[in-house]
């Protein structure tokens, strides 16, 4: 089977979970999804929390969520190269989340969905081409 284009989500460390976000061994969380990740020609996950540095969380209500730098690693470690945060969580850390997210996509060559350093930025659409067929 040909997985041109495979999305998925809402991939979250919660507390349940996080000891499966392992930048070593992407397998622990990603078991039998790998094969499909690396058939695929493009692979998009929503990543349904900030990467930070450090924690900056807001007053808000409902869990405040986010990945460290080694469990964003894990994702993608597992062959994931388009991370859309477009996603009610995204701010739970404020400006230094959102921030700290952007810089860890850029300097990993990560592409990124709903976020962005302007407002042009963040609603960009994604568009790539797949067999010469305009994917948006």
């Amino acid at each position: 089977m040909n997985n041109d284009l495979l999305i998925f989500g809402d991939i979250c460390p919660t507390d349940d979970y996080r000891h499966l976000f392992d930048s070593d061994n992407p397998n622990k969380l990603f078991n039998d999804v790998i094969p499909l990740i690396e058939k695929s020609k493009v692979c998009i996950a929503n990543i349904e929390a900030p990467i930070i540095r450090e924690k900056t969380p807001i007053l808000k209500t409902g869990p405040t969520l986010s990945f460290s730098k080694n469990e964003a690693d894990c994702i993608k470690n597992a062959g994931i190269e388009v991370f859309s945060f477009a996603n009610n969580h995204i701010r739970d850390h404020g400006n230094n989340g959102v921030e700290n997210t952007m810089d860890y996509c850029d300097e990993n060559g990560l592409k990124r969905i709903g976020i962005g350093r302007n407002f042009g930025e963040a609603k960009k659409a994604f568009s790539t081409i797949i067999d010469g067929k305009k994917i948006s």
